[in-house]
């Protein structure tokens, strides 16, 4: 359904009474926000509203962690690691509506302290990979899509450095926060966590593009750089500093880029084989093996 509609999430939620919500529902792509900002801001900027809207009018108490983005930050590219603590901001209108969402979740929390027992953490994950993710105008996909295709494999700006983490590495820090809060959550009723990789895993584009092909096996490699384009506005320097999770959660990423890009290519290629099964099995093992030999 749509996360804005507040009729039919009030009414299902309502049926549920959960005590814990992760709260994912998103636009979340920075080049489709260009083609379509309004649409970005409404689902997330007001669907995070009417979610939190719902939720403290139920009266019970509950848990969400929402997940927002690194994006949130005020990036002036100085190399600075992000700390919960740094200025808000958002120069796309991805990385705006994820930053106003962040102060929507506070702002209720302080409006409606006496009235709501609800607690809000909001979570900001560094760039994620994993095999089976198809979203459009990302790199490890866009790639994919390019081999299955046998079309030529093109990146838009190889210099960028993102701090890339396999998916399996925010979704445990979401689980390790949702149950710290459900358990604790009187304590502060709002607070934010980064969940990102250590710096030895933010990388340019065009290295993690080469190292992607290498694990990906095959002889792929990466064409000669073409003639530049014209592209929207997007930052070209960005890391995390994960301290506080591992301080507060005892999290911290237990896979390193090399690892994590071995996993993804082993994924897709199980996800584009004949078996649904065996794709099942593949992933289903990357999973325990994170949590359990991690």
């Amino acid at each position: 359904a749509d996360i804005a509609d507040r009729v039919s999430l009030d009414g299902f939620y309502r049926s549920i009474k959960p005590d814990i919500t992760i709260h994912m529902a998103a636009q979340a792509l920075v080049l489709p926000s260009y083609k379509d900002p309004i649409e970005t801001f409404r689902v997330n900027v007001m669907g995070t509203a009417t979610l939190l809207d719902v939720m403290q009018k139920v009266g019970a108490p509950q848990t969400v962690v929402i997940v927002t983005t690194d994006k949130v930050y005020e990036n002036r590219e100085t190399g600075h690691a992000y700390a919960e603590t740094d200025a808000l901001g958002g120069g796309d209108p991805y990385s705006a509506s994820k930053a106003c969402a962040e102060i929507v979740a506070q702002s209720f929390i302080y409006s409606f302290a006496g009235e709501s027992s609800v607690t809000v953490k909001t979570a900001r994950a560094g760039n994620v990979i994993g095999g089976g993710d198809w979203s459009a105008c990302r790199l490890v996909p866009d790639m994919v899509r390019a081999i299955a295709s046998k079309q030529d494999i093109g990146i838009r700006r190889p210099d960028a450095v993102r701090p890339w983490q396999h998916v399996l590495e925010p979704l445990s820090g979401y689980l390790a926060l949702a149950k710290r809060t459900y358990e604790v959550s009187a304590s502060v009723p709002f607070d934010s966590f980064n969940f990102g990789p250590k710096m030895e895993s933010c990388r340019p584009v065009g290295e993690i593009a080469e190292k992607f092909l290498a694990a990906w096996g095959e002889g792929y490699r990466l064409p000669p750089p073409g003639e530049k384009t014209v592209q929207p506005r997007e930052a070209l320097l960005l890391h995390l500093d994960a301290t506080r999770a591992r301080d507060v959660l005892d999290w911290w990423p237990r896979w390193g880029i090399d690892r994590a890009l071995k996993e993804t290519a082993d994924g897709y290629k199980a996800v584009l084989g004949q078996s649904p099964l065996r794709a099942i099995d593949m992933l289903t093992t990357q999973i325990v093996d994170y949590f359990q030999k991690s």
